[in-house]
């Protein structure tokens, strides 16, 4: 590894399998206060475990450059070991979001309920 290079301990770790591959930060202008310093992670989950794990969108927080929280937002991606929907990744727009996914391949556009 180059010396100008530095790794540091992760500031949280997630579940194997789970495949956090997109993530995206709640614009503070644009979403309510319990959503500042808060983040979104796509949950790809697993797809060849006996068991399968991950498929959340999950809600993060952070206070002090430390995960605070990490709680599910989104759920029901899978329905006992049937994958309904892989997250990958998002667009965070005027209070709402769209999510894409891979299995079978959409983009959903989420919105609060009020």
């Amino acid at each position: 590894m180059p010396k100008s290079l530095k790794i540091t301990d992760p500031i949280f770790e997630i579940p194997a399998h789970s495949s956090p591959i997109g993530i995206a930060f709640f614009p503070k202008d644009k979403y309510p206060k319990e959503f500042h310093d808060c983040f979104l992670v796509a949950g790809h989950g697993s797809w060849n475990r006996s068991i399968k794990s991950g498929y959340p969108v999950t809600k993060a927080c952070i206070k002090n450059n430390k995960i605070v929280s990490y709680e599910p937002l989104i759920t029901g991606f899978k329905e006992d070991q049937k994958t309904l929907a892989r997250p990958v990744h998002f667009f965070l727009e005027d209070g709402s979001f769209y999510l894409s996914e891979d299995e079978p391949g959409t983009i959903l556009h989420i919105i609060r309920a009020k």
